[in-house]
């Protein structure tokens, strides 16, 4: 849903949920069938945002609304709105996004005139192709013949249509496509110029088994490539398409195809688009062909969101995040094989039982890698459902929430027949857990509980889930595979105890990942009560740094050349075998850099060189003496105000080079030991005395401050006198603990 605030109006305080304690609204932005969006005060982080409400808690929008976070929040850049958080209080549901202060693109440009679909709806498929009336949708006429763009005109469209260009080229780095690039989806900051892609609501992820649960037209006809309006799986060419009516109507102030809807489809489908330069005098020969070339009708014959940066232009000199698309896969044959013995294990016949699964690994060693990888080896007949807990997500049962919404999704995509005799006893109990359940007729058929008795009604939802599983188990077997644990939550964890422990448990694999550093993490904690009472079988994998045979592979296979055995070899050394560390120099190496010039310390340096100067003082800050440390104390480190910190952690986590140690606190630290020295090594002395000075004025005033670190920070300070006093106390205090063991 769009937002702007150039029709925002005042929000009456009473709209406010009283249990938002954490921001406070301001003003209402922006209304839509499905959400509300706000203009909001960050107490935390100090800074405005964005917060969408759901106003309806429709299944299908609530699906959309979880995945809108869920599929794009990883992706960070400046041309693309930042989701920060999803949450839920009570039956309300909320996502918090960044605060774009600006209009949309139609009022920045003031010659846009096409239909926007701003209610919501959705035209259907039958509705194309005429089983049902067609709605009216018709386009204003053209700029008159001859009018001329005028130099200034034309240089805003190429610099705001270059980082409209900017910001597709990073989502479909990530495989990601938009789905509904229109006008009001797209701001203009008026600060800065900053054109700004919101609303994932559609988005998808391209060439996932996902989108055949999404079947049908979805997204504003008017920007609709032809292959979207047939409803057929998409390619991010889709985003292309829009883009080139975007470009088309800035141009000209027409749509390519006009008239009522059927008749702007078959344009789509069928008709070539007047040449721009027919309509309006003085287009740039230039952006005549970029256009035409981008409302071509076969998806392939499109260029690409790069290619159409290069030819606009760059959008700006200010160095951009780097896009961090998944690496490739290779090797980790013994954890595959381990896993594949773990799925043996569930058994056979009047034998099956559940299995857990436990796979730990520091981080970017690769554990999400080897999951999905794993999974795409499993047999048809098995389902495999997936599911990831996110840090920055505040919802009910948020270990498995999102795996039963990938539940949803193969329920809708499987034959009616097969999913029928799956909704267990009680639906209706367990739709109260997890709403999104409701898009499924069997469990929208199942009446709704009295939620008078709390515990009673958790029961029998719990009761339902455990039938559930039971179903799916025995339909052809049943994988659970569960990532990033360490930000699980024990709701989730009691539910999966309760479901797998005791006699007719259901037979399957329950697979759990997580930090090697987050063990003792809340949800594990809870779940190791499962594993006490031996209910299940218990396996265990550690990942390890890759082999060197397996690092050369990888390394080959990111370097997409061939390597020479000596360069290959120094590589694999100086990655120490983490993948991460690898597909980094072999990316370079497929740079055109020199292989006797490669080196893991001069690649990390260059990244750290391009980070924007505030954003290095906040990882500069992090690296400091190799503790973890809050937010609050990098910004008094970095001396930068909440927003800043917020701004740059999200930047240096994008780009791996930050990550959070544990739930409570979220304390942060360099995500890997070579990384903090490198950022070490950079600092200038006079700076480093400073970030010390700081850090010991911190820990003094701590209550029970660390003597040893409060020595080490004044000594790297400069001041050896409060070193030694602080030193000596650290001599006392370690005699002292040695008296009283003795004792």
């Amino acid at each position: 849903m769009p937002y702007s605030t150039s029709t925002a109006r005042d929000l009456d305080s009473a709209d406010a949920p009283a249990l938002l304690d954490r921001y406070v609204l301001r003003r209402e932005v922006g209304v839509g069938a499905f959400g509300r969006v706000s203009e909001a005060f960050d107490r935390e982080t100090q800074r405005t945002v964005a917060l969408k409400a759901l106003v309806r808690l429709d299944p299908t929008a609530l699906h959309r609304f979880k995945q809108e976070f869920r599929g794009f929040a990883d992706l960070i850049h400046p041309n693309l709105v930042g989701l920060h958080a999803l949450f839920s209080v009570g039956d309300a549901w909320y996502l918090v996004m960044d605060f774009v202060d600006g209009p949309d693109l139609a009022t920045a440009l003031g010659t846009l005139t096409g239909p926007d679909a701003a209610d919501g709806s959705e035209p259907t498929l039958a509705t194309l192709d005429g089983d049902a009336p067609p709605t009216t949708m018709r386009a204003t006429a053209p700029r008159a013949a001859g009018t001329p763009l005028t130099p200034a005109r034309l240089a805003t469209l190429r610099g705001w249509f270059g980082q409209l260009a900017a910001g597709l080229a990073a989502l479909h780095a990530h495989g990601r496509i938009h789905r509904d690039l229109k006008p009001s989806n797209i701001l203009v900051e008026r600060a800065t110029d900053r054109v700004v892609v919101v609303d994932f609501g559609l988005g998808l992820v391209a060439g996932a088994d996902a989108q055949a649960a999404e079947a049908g037209l979805r997204g504003t006809p008017a920007y609709m490539a032809p292959e979207q309006t047939r409803g057929e799986p998409l390619t991010t060419a889709a985003d292309l398409y829009a883009l080139g009516v975007l470009l088309y109507e800035a141009l000209t102030g027409a749509l390519p195809f006009g008239g009522d809807l059927a008749e702007m489809v078959e344009g789509h489908r069928h008709l070539a688009p007047r040449d721009p330069g027919d309509l309006v005098a003085g287009v740039p020969d230039d952006l005549r062909r970029l256009c035409l070339a981008l409302l071509a009708k076969a998806p392939a014959d499109r260029p690409t969101a790069e290619s159409c940066v290069g030819l606009l232009g760059a959008p700006d000199e200010t160095p951009l995040p780097r896009a961090n698309p998944e690496p490739p896969f290779v090797g980790r044959a013994s954890a595959l094989a381990a896993l594949d013995a773990a799925r043996a294990a569930v058994g056979s016949g009047a034998d099956r039982r559940p299995v857990l699964c436990r796979v730990d690994a520091p981080s970017g060693l690769g554990k999400s890698a080897l999951l999905r990888a794993w999974a795409r080896r499993l047999p048809p007949e098995v389902l495999c459902l997936q599911g990831r807990c996110n840090e920055a997500e505040s919802v009910p049962f948020k270990a498995l929430d999102a795996l039963v919404d990938d539940l949803c999704q193969w329920w809708l995509r499987a034959p009616p027949a097969e999913t029928a005799r799956l909704a267990p006893p009680d639906a209706g109990a367990l739709a109260t857990l997890f709403p999104v359940l409701r898009r499924l007729p069997a469990f929208a058929a199942s009446p709704a509980p009295p939620l008078d008795d709390p515990q009673g009604l958790r029961r029998r939802a719990f009761t339902a889930f455990r039938a559930l599983l039971g179903g799916l188990a025995a339909a052809g077997g049943l994988v659970l595979l569960l990532d990033d644990v360490q930000w699980g939550d024990t709701d989730g964890a009691a539910l999966l105890a309760d479901a797998l422990s005791g006699e007719g448990a259901p037979p399957l694999l329950l697979v759990v990942a997580g930090r090697s550093d987050a063990l003792d993490c809340p949800f594990l904690s809870r779940l190791g009560a499962l594993e006490a009472a031996s209910a299940p079988a218990l396996r265990s994998i550690s990942l390890a740094p890759l082999e060197g045979d397996e690092a050369g592979e990888l390394a080959s296979v990111a370097a997409a050349e061939p390597l020479t055995a000596e360069s290959r070899e120094r590589l694999v050394r100086d990655a120490g075998g983490n993948p991460f560390f690898v597909v980094e120099l072999a990316r370079q190496a497929r740079a055109g850099r020199a292989p006797h010039l490669l080196s893991l310390e001069g690649v990390l340096t260059e990244r750290i060189e391009a980070l924007p100067a505030r954003t290095r003082r906040v990882l500069e800050a992090i690296a400091l003496g190799g503790w973890p440390k809050s937010a609050a104390l990098v910004g008094a480190l970095a001396e930068l105000p909440a927003g800043d910190v917020h701004e740059a952690l999200r930047r240096l986590r994008g780009e791996r080079l930050v990550r959070a140690r544990r739930e409570a606190g979220h304390e942060l630290e360099c995500a890997h030991d070579r990384i903090r020295a490198v950022v070490g090594q950079g600092v200038r002395a006079e700076d480093a005395r400073g970030l010390h000075r700081r850090a010991a004025t911190h820990l003094a005033s701590s209550r029970a401050p660390d003597v040893e670190a409060l020595a080490h920070h004044w000594r790297e300070a400069g001041e050896p006198a409060l070193a030694a006093r602080w030193s000596e106390q650290a001599a006392e205090h370690a005699a002292g603990t040695l008296a009283f063991e003795r004792a």
